[in-house]
C-alpha cells in the first residue's frame, strides 16, 4: 500500500469519526438542531483513526488514535474519553471482537493486538 493510499485511508477514518463523534441531540431521524464537540479527556489535534461501538452495551465506545496513548474508552456515549492501556504503538483500526465483545481487537503497523 502507498503513503498516499494509507493517508487517504486514514483521512475516510477521520471523517467518520468526526460523523459519529458529533453529537446528534435530536430523537432518532430528526435532523440535527446543533452540533457540539465530545473530546473532553482528548488531547488536542490528536488523530483519530477509528471508533468501535460495543455490540452490547451502545453507550461504550473504543476510540483509536495516532499518537503514543493510542487507545481511549468512553462509558458515557462518547462525552468524555479516559486513556487505556493499549498495545504501544499508534493504532490504524480498533474493533470488538465479533462473539466475543469483551475483547478489543487493534491493528497496528507492528501488528494486531487483543
Amino acid at each position: 500500500m502507498t503513503w498516499m493510499m494509507k493517508r487517504a485511508i486514514i483521512g475516510a477514518a477521520c471523517v467518520l469519526f468526526l460523523l459519529a463523534a458529533c453529537a446528534w441531540p435530536g430523537e432518532r431521524g430528526e435532523r440535527p438542531r446543533e452540533w457540539r464537540r465530545v473530546e473532553d479527556g482528548l488531547p488536542r489535534h490528536v488523530e483519530v483513526t477509528s471508533l468501535a461501538v460495543h455490540p452490547q452495551r451502545p453507550n461504550e465506545r473504543a476510540l483509536g488514535v495516532y499518537a503514543p496513548k493510542s487507545l481511549y474508552i468512553s462509558l458515557d456515549d462518547g462525552a468524555t474519553w479516559e486513556p487505556v492501556e493499549g498495545p504501544g504503538y499508534a493504532i490504524h483500526a480498533v474493533l470488538y471482537a465479533a462473539g466475543a465483545p469483551h475483547r478489543l481487537v487493534a491493528a497496528t503497523a507492528d501488528g494486531l493486538y487483543g
